[in-house]
């Protein structure tokens, strides 16, 4: 009696899990948009800037701006220029990656 028990609850369990795994894949396909269509579509509100898109699991959308992670020192530093208009910009290595650091207009 005890075992018969136990598998049926181990049963009702694995259905539960499966229903649960199963409604999540679901929730990420009705988003339905590839990160493609995403980037054209942030390229086409915000323009050429737009070097990355993340897609929330709820579907949002988010752009992101700004030199990609393999840019060059004198990417970065054209793009810290050209978007903050600094009175003087200082370039700095992190992590692998370029910062510029700026004084000027605020």
């Amino acid at each position: 009696m005890k075992s018969t028990r136990t598998a049926i609850l181990k049963l009702a369990l694995a259905g539960a899990l499966t229903s649960f795994m199963v409604m999540g894949l679901a929730t990420t396909a009705e988003a339905g948009i590839s990160k493609k269509q995403a980037m054209a579509a942030c390229r086409a509100k915000y323009g050429k800037d737009v070097t990355s898109v993340v897609i929330k699991k709820n579907g949002q959308i988010v752009c992101q701006e700004g030199p990609s992670e393999t840019a060059s020192r004198q990417e970065v530093y054209e793009y810290c220029k050209r978007k903050l208009n600094p009175t003087m910009i200082v370039m700095q290595k992190k992590g692998g990656r370029w910062h510029c650091l700026y004084s000027g207009n605020y």
